[in-house]
């Protein structure tokens, strides 16, 4: 057989490591782990492929995302409906107003607390795995159900989490420009000892390496999510979110 007849190098170099993994694998599986048999059917990729196929139809018209979009695309779809199963299908939805139950966002901030005594700490933590523990026993997901109470929409919460954005936009910023008073103008230099409310979650969050933003740079991020909220059910979001911005009159400092 010639040689351009055969596989080609690539090829041959995949299909020689791939059977020597079987075979390696079937070994261990029968030797070290008292096997009595091993399917070689069962040992497939069918599992990878369509994980892979569920990653490019995610990209829309894009079968062959790039890097970035694979992971970025990865990403979302590992959080998606994570925790909140459909809530229709061939089983009926309880009305009862008790019947998953309830864990409150202060019983997270509680258990997050670190002003408390050791053992005070584990008995809440412990109660509060409990309650997990019985949703997911029970089958109880639906987010609706477990957080009933939430402070979501307050603006505390809301300018924490742009807060929070404020700051990765800064980072990422960063990288772009070398000059100082651009530099000052997007990252608060004394961020550790930033007493802001907003600043709560970075706070919480951060192990030394998060990313305090300017006040009037959090100001402009605040003001464009503000901007792009009441705009965002409108067919041209991006243009109407710009124009309200810009007809508001919003006017921001720079150093």
């Amino acid at each position: 057989i010639q040689e351009k007849e055969f596989l080609t190098k690539n090829t041959a170099e995949s299909l020689r490591i791939t059977l020597k993994s079987t075979i390696d694998l079937v070994t261990y599986l029968l030797n070290n782990c008292g096997f009595n048999y091993v399917l070689t059917s069962k040992l497939n990729q069918d599992a990878l492929e369509k994980f892979f196929g569920i990653i490019r139809q995610s990209s829309g018209p894009n079968d062959h995302p790039s890097t970035p979009n694979f992971l970025q695309l990865y990403r979302l779809l590992s959080v998606y409906s994570l925790v909140k199963p459909p809530k229709s299908g061939n089983c009926t939805i309880s009305s009862d107003k008790d019947y998953a139950p309830v864990i409150t966002i202060s019983d997270l901030k509680n258990a997050m607390n670190e002003n408390d005594e050791s053992n005070v700490r584990e008995n809440k933590i412990f109660k509060l795995k409990t309650y997990i523990d019985d949703i997911v026993e029970e089958g109880r997901w639906d987010m609706d159900d477990v957080f009933k109470d939430n402070d979501f929409n307050d603006d505390g919460t809301f300018n924490c989490v742009v807060y929070y954005l404020a700051g990765y936009l800064a980072r990422k910023l960063m990288k772009k420009t070398t000059c100082k008073m651009c530099l000052s103008g997007i990252k608060n230099i004394e961020g550790n000892t930033c007493i802001s409310n907003a600043a709560q979650l970075v706070h919480l969050k951060s192990k030394g390496f998060l990313i305090h933003p300017d006040s009037n740079f959090f100001i402009l991020v605040r003001l464009i999510e503000t901007s792009f909220a009441i705009n965002a059910n409108s067919p041209n979001a991006f243009d109407d979110t710009v124009e309200h911005f810009f007809n508001n009159n919003y006017t921001i400092p720079f150093p």
